[in-house]
């Protein structure tokens, strides 16, 4: 079955999703191993809204769980900075070790709401024929999806 995001929750979307290439995610605060020097540890991005986003993480994270979230956006060189509800969690069907989340963000500041809705106009905009998001083509991702 292939898959952008649960047919549930595709309706329930305020702002259309668009792929950023590069667009790294940090989930938690940082820890004891960027305290060694090691460093957070980056989830790509597989797109973004102004109200949420879809990333690809390394383990199972819990239904309505909450984490600090930092998203890097190299073309732009914005940092977000927020706080993100997991709203659905679902392994690949292609990589057992990959799993997919869709975050909705909760608590955005300002300066941030204001970010993400300058690069939303940015990469969604069909008139600037340079920009690879005017030919934004949707990103599809095979997951196993729980039996209901």
């Amino acid at each position: 079955m292939v898959e952008s995001i649960p047919d549930s929750n595709r309706d329930k979307r305020e702002h259309p999703r668009f792929r950023i290439e590069g667009a790294t995610a940090v989930l938690g605060k940082p820890g004891f191993l960027a305290s060694l020097g090691l460093g957070p540890i980056r989830h790509t991005v597989i797109n973004l809204s102004q109200g949420g986003a879809m990333v690809r993480v390394g383990k199972r994270l819990p239904v309505e769980s909450r984490h600090d979230l930092r998203i890097e956006i190299p073309q732009t060189k914005e940092v977000v900075e927020t706080q993100g509800e997991i709203r659905w969690c679902a392994q690949s069907a292609k990589k057992d070790s990959d799993f997919y989340v869709g975050i909705r963000f909760v608590d955005v500041a300002p300066p941030d709401l204001s970010k993400l809705a300058g690069i939303s106009r940015r990469f969604t905009s069909t008139t600037d024929k340079n920009n690879p998001a005017a030919q934004y083509e949707a990103v599809s991702v095979q997951l196993k999806l729980p039996p209901s």
